[in-house]
């Protein structure tokens, strides 16, 4: 996706006045540490396929506040004990993102049950090597069907 240049400097003036960091694209290190120091990922998206920086967080144990869009709920998953591991909200719905984030903000035992949940959700993703072969098997049935017709 494409960057709307007349809204990232729309937030790059506001966030001159307001504590927020914006450190662009991160790699490497920088995104390790960055997700490190991580308590929650806040994922206001309008649209996502699967869901893959959902599943970066919960990988890491960080509980999530997203948008339901796209791919976002699977990724996001539930875990048998402690249920979701993070809080969906409407698209485009900034009063639900706010309420959201209030209440991680001043609900303690909410924010202990989502770390606790994203930290079992960890152990459900499958790991790159099991997406391999799922892939490789997916590619081989559509390649024998397309044999077969």
């Amino acid at each position: 996706m494409a960057v709307d240049p007349g809204t990232a400097a729309d937030v790059e003036r506001w966030a001159v006045g307001h504590p927020t960091r914006l450190t662009g694209p991160l790699v490497g290190p920088h995104l390790e540490n960055a997700y490190a120091s991580a308590d929650l990922l806040v994922h206001p998206s309008r649209a996502e396929t699967y869901g893959m920086v959902v599943t970066e967080a919960l990988a890491r144990g960080i509980p999530v506040v997203a948008t339901d869009v796209g791919g976002t709920r699977e990724a996001l998953g539930t875990t048998e004990r402690f249920g979701q591991t993070g809080m969906l909200v409407p698209p485009d719905d900034t009063g639900a993102l706010a309420t959201a984030l209030r209440r991680w903000l001043t609900d303690d035992s909410l924010r202990r049950r989502l770390r606790a949940a994203a930290v079992e959700r960890r152990q459900q993703l499958p790991t790159w090597d099991a997406t391999v072969v799922a892939v490789d098997d997916a590619l081989a049935t559509a390649s024998l069907a397309g044999a077969r017709s």
